[in-house]
């Protein structure tokens, strides 16, 4: 579960995610990516533009048996940045956890950037 500081941020459940709380003010949970993630991923040769990042997250979730689409998240991605807003916490926790875990263990996260390469949306 997410642990948001006073700034409403969370860097530290979900590493490389970083989570940000808005749901006072939009009623949504946002979720970017730490350097780390863009590091490490171009290290592997994928690329780490924003379109390239929403595959990757995609094929994270669906990796995981989850949709990668579902009608709670709504990706965000313009040229180097990728982002996503999350309807609900539980939705947020979830993904952050997937992208988490698969960054944990280099053989999944290789298995998940060649599937986003594979189908690059």
């Amino acid at each position: 579960m997410a642990v948001f500081d006073e700034s409403a941020n969370d860097s530290t459940s979900y590493p490389p995610c970083v989570l940000h709380d808005a749901r006072g003010e939009s009623g949504q949970v946002f979720l970017a990516f730490s350097e780390t993630a863009y590091t490490t991923l171009g290290a592997l040769g994928y690329p780490t533009d924003g379109h390239a990042m929403r595959s990757f997250v995609i094929a994270a979730r669906e990796h995981a048996g989850l949709d990668g689409e579902p009608d709670n998240i709504v990706y965000e991605a313009e040229f180097d940045q990728c982002f996503l807003i999350i309807d609900d916490l539980a939705a947020a926790d979830t993904t952050a956890s997937v992208i988490s875990r698969a960054f944990d263990d280099p053989s999944t996260l290789e298995r998940i950037a060649s599937a986003a390469t594979e189908h690059s949306r």
